[in-house]
Order: structure tokens, then sequence, then C-alpha cells
């Protein structure tokens, strides 16, 4: 299943078509609602909504597929993977309920009465939209914040004044002893590869929670950040983005 929803013409999926439910649902949902609560709106609107909210359903469960693919390749995203999966499952839902709904709106104006529960069934989808629109900004969000917030975090400190690592890291000798004393989450070195690292700034952003930066704090953390991220390219370069040094004799 990864496999397909993996790469297409060298680019990953997910990117291709993560905003396309993140833009389809919500449009979706909120002609939903527009209709339950105007019914007039239900004749003409009615058959272009549905193709909506059934082409946002579709779009995120390939993004969650695609997501699960991409994330075996560069890590797990955390709180954006969990909103997804969330997502997915509740525009499911919102798909089933709203067709429901409309088609038996529909059978009611053609027959002229009024289908039993009819408004008790549009209130649930409605409600339903509401809730699919707060998880697409959700999961939208946590998606932006796990690509871009620690590339806007480095380039600003790029521009800033030397930051307090590489004042630690011209005053203090890396050695691994030295390492050993920066070993929890307000001040975090480890070393990777014969190099000293500050991941200090990057325990509270790490996609996947605090509790895997925070186990390599203090430490030669060499074998567990190979064995989760290999050679891949993005999680090396960000590492190196923290880097203070090479380890010194002791």
């Amino acid at each position: 299943m990864e496999d397909l929803f993996d790469t297409i013409a060298g680019l990953p999926i997910h990117p291709l078509v993560v905003h396309a439910a993140v833009v389809l649902l919500p449009l979706g949902a909120l002609g939903l609602v527009a209709m339950v609560v105007k019914p007039a709106l239900q004749e003409r609107y009615g058959s272009l909504i549905m193709a909506v909210i059934v082409m946002g359903a579709g779009s995120a469960f390939v993004a969650d597929q695609s997501g699960e693919a991409l994330a075996a390749r560069v890590g797990s995203p955390g709180e954006h993977e969990e909103w997804g999966e969330r997502l997915v499952m509740s525009a499911m839902l919102l798909t089933v309920v709203a067709l429901v709904w409309w088609i038996r709106q529909r059978r009611s104006q053609r027959s002229g009465s009024t289908a039993a529960g009819a408004g008790l069934l549009g209130g649930a989808a409605a409600l339903l939209g509401v809730v699919v629109m707060g998880m697409a900004l959700a999961a939208g969000h946590s998606g932006a914040t796990a690509a871009w917030a620690d590339r806007i975090s480095a380039s600003e400190s790029k521009s800033a004044t030397p930051t307090t690592s590489a004042t630690k890291a011209t005053s203090t000798s890396l050695t691994a002893a030295a390492v050993a004393t920066h070993n929890s989450v307000s001040d975090c070195w480890t070393i990777v590869d014969g190099q000293v690292y500050d991941l200090t700034s990057w325990v509270g952003r790490h996609p996947g929670g605090e509790a895997p930066i925070e186990s390599l704090c203090g430490q030669d953390g060499s074998a567990a950040f190979r064995e989760q991220h290999g050679s891949q390219g993005e999680p090396n370069e960000r590492l190196a983005s923290f880097l203070l040094g090479p380890v010194a004799a002791s």
C-alpha cells in the first residue's frame, strides 16, 4: 500500500495531494452547513457540494496513505500524523451522513412529502461539517509547522547575533565528559558520529515529540540517530544546523 502512494515522477505524493484535502473538505463542509440552514440552496448547489465533499474525503485518504509512505522516508511528523488520521475518519463519516441526508431530501422533494427525521439527520450532518472544518485546519497547521517551523527558526538564527550554543562551543572543551553535563531538555547536547550537537532549541520542535531527543541528551546518540534516520537527507541536514564541533580528547 505504501509503495502505491509513495512517489510520482520522483516526487512524494503527500505534499501534492494534501492541499486538496485541507481545501476541499472545509469548502464542502461549509456548503453543507449552508444547505442545512437554507434548504433553498439544495436544488442549485446540492450536487456540486456533495461532489466536493466526496473528492475532499478521497483526497484525505490518499494524503493519509502517502503521508505514511513519506514518514517511512523522513521520519514521523508527530502531531500532524495524528490529526491526519482523525481527519480521514471524520471525513468518511461526514461523507456517509451527508449523502444519506441529501438523497433523502431529494426524494422527499420529488414526492412532496417531508422525510422522517430529516431535521435531526441534517443537524448531525451540519455538526459533523463543523468538526471536519476544525480538524482540517488543525491538520493543515500541524503539517505546516512540521515542515517549516524549524527552517524559519534556522533562517532567523543565521541573521541574529551568535547564539548561546556558539558561545558555549567556544568557551567549553567539547569532550565527552563536557557533553555529559548537558543532559536535560533545557540544555541538551549529544554526540553523533564524533561530532557534538546542541539540540536544546530542537527538543520542543521535534515532530516526533520530546522523548526521542531527550534520550540523546548528554549521550552518544550515534546509534539511535542512525537507526531512526540512517542517511536520510532532511534529518541529517537539520542535525548539521546544530553542530558545535568535533569531540575533543579527554
